[in-house]
């Protein structure tokens, strides 16, 4: 049986809690829902969400820059270009040097679809990059398999 976005958001969301600590110290990243209200407006005001997509987490480095979590993909906005990937078209990831807060309170991560294409995103790291990569690995391994994620 198929989840709705809501389902996916939620145990998505349940995963991405399991594994992160020191929420309160995150400086760019959180779940969408805990986002304040003028930069969530920014998001939304975006356009980018499809029909049947809900967001569930984002990295806001500014306004003209920030990537989204949704039920299907993640996305990235930078200077008004849009870039994203399917989570359905991840093949493999690196996730960087997530770990390393005393050099950068950012890493870049690669993404390689099933065509070939490499795609990076920035994310934060420390703590705060469970988000994504939780979310990523979500994503990538499909919405019925979710009890997998992280083992």
């Amino acid at each position: 049986m198929d989840k709705t976005p809501e389902q996916i958001k939620q145990i998505c969301i349940a995963s991405i809690r399991r594994k992160s600590r020191n929420l309160e110290k995150w400086k760019f990243t959180g779940l969408f829902d805990d986002l304040e209200k003028s930069q969530k407006e920014i998001i939304l005001n975006s356009n980018v969400l499809e029909k049947g997509e809900s967001p569930i987490a984002y990295t806001f480095f500014s306004r003209d820059y920030w990537n989204l979590l949704t039920t299907r993909r993640l996305i990235e906005i930078r200077n008004k270009t849009v870039k994203f990937v399917m989570g359905k078209e991840i093949q493999s990831h690196h996730f960087g040097d997530f770990k390393n807060t005393k050099e950068s309170d950012r890493t870049t991560i690669a993404l390689l679809k099933t065509n070939g294409e490499k795609m990076n995103f920035e994310i934060e790291t420390g703590d705060a990059s469970m988000v994504m990569i939780y979310g990523i690995k979500y994503l990538e391994i499909g919405h019925n398999e979710i009890k997998h994620v992280g083992n």
